[in-house]
């Protein structure tokens, strides 16, 4: 509609100059009306609430995006810095959340709806995972936003999911920062102390700049050294706050600690003295780095106040005083 109304663009314009409506303006008026109302008959229809409805949904590192097959509505725009380093399926699901609220006019209340991805896991997270098993802070505010509505999730191959898969990577609008997005950033706070320390580690300065850049070789080998403990884990970390985070399908958000800090903060997790069951599940809501559970093991391994009071010890211990027992209180000590 853009060149029809070529004409009248200098009449919307603030200028405070007056206008004359003349008979030629009038002319052009009707034509512009006649050839609208032409276009919107060949190209447009009522929406059928009582059809199926599905949506097409993709996320990349430029953008979100949306579409369908029998087009009713589509849309796209760029990432917010934040948002740019999400994790893969918190970005799908920020996509579907995005999408459910621009096209929420069509989609409250309806009865037959379908959200497909080309994220695997994201199908079981955003479709009958109840909130509460929802670990990742930043997945269950997602999630939650789509309470109000009744979908079923299914998954498609990413290579059959071309039309949204160009929308998220040749996006229309410039994202404004909201705060609900900001106030997601809260799942890492307990680890700023650590993040002066981080940027000045040189492995870590290399990992950020190729999470940002993501341009990650087709080889181990051909990786720097440094980074080759993270290659085969390259898809499960994402920048937050300018930090290297680490984060497995809805798991808790993790942050990826340089070599320096890592015996210090496995005798932290070891603070206790508890079991190794508790260290690693101490460690999955915070922090990760490659090989922290034998780190770990072998830290809770070395803590001799663990090996002189551990069970086994004490059953070691007792065994010896009932051989050292007179056989005549032997019944006694038993009993006790």
């Amino acid at each position: 509609m853009a060149p029809i109304m070529e004409s009248f663009r200098d009449l919307r314009k603030p200028t405070g100059k007056n206008v004359y409506w003349d008979s030629q303006l009038r002319d052009k008026l009707r034509q512009a009306q006649e050839v609208i109302c032409q276009l919107a008959k060949d190209g447009l229809a009522y929406y059928d609430k009582t059809r199926p409805t599905t949506i097409m949904t993709d996320w990349s590192k430029e953008g979100i995006g949306f579409g369908g097959w029998c087009l009713a509505l589509c849309g796209s725009r760029h990432l917010t810095p934040s948002e740019a380093g999400y994790a893969s399926v918190e970005g799908e699901a920020l996509a579907v959340t995005w999408w459910l609220r621009k096209a929420r006019l069509f989609l409250l209340g309806c009865p037959n709806l379908a959200i497909i991805t080309d994220h695997r896991s994201l199908v079981k997270l955003l479709g009958d995972r109840a909130l509460k098993d929802v670990i990742n802070p930043r997945l269950f505010n997602l999630k939650e936003k789509t309470l109000q509505f009744k979908f079923l999730m299914k998954y498609l191959p990413g290579k059959r999911n071309t039309a949204t898969d160009f929308l998220s990577r040749y996006t229309t609008m410039r994202a404004s920062h909201e705060a609900s997005d900001m106030d997601l950033d809260d799942d890492i706070q307990v680890a700023v102390a650590c993040a002066t320390v981080a940027a000045l580690e040189p492995d870590i300065i290399a990992l950020l700049a190729r999470v940002v850049a993501g341009d990650w070789p087709q080889q181990k080998s051909q990786e720097l050294a440094c980074l080759r403990p993270f290659f085969s884990v390259w898809d499960r970390l994402a920048i937050n706050q300018d930090l290297v985070t680490y984060s497995v399908d809805q798991g808790c958000v993790r942050l990826v600690l340089p070599e320096d800090l890592r015996r210090q903060i496995a005798a932290n997790l070891h603070t206790g003295h508890q079991g190794l069951d508790s260290m690693h599940r101490r460690a999955r809501q915070s922090v990760y780095w490659p090989g922290i559970e034998g780190d770990l093991q072998h830290r809770h391994a070395q803590c001799t106040s663990c090996d002189e009071h551990a069970p086994h010890c004490l059953l070691k211990l007792c065994t010896r005083s009932l051989r050292n027992t007179p056989s005549s209180n032997s019944s006694q000590i038993c009993s006790i």
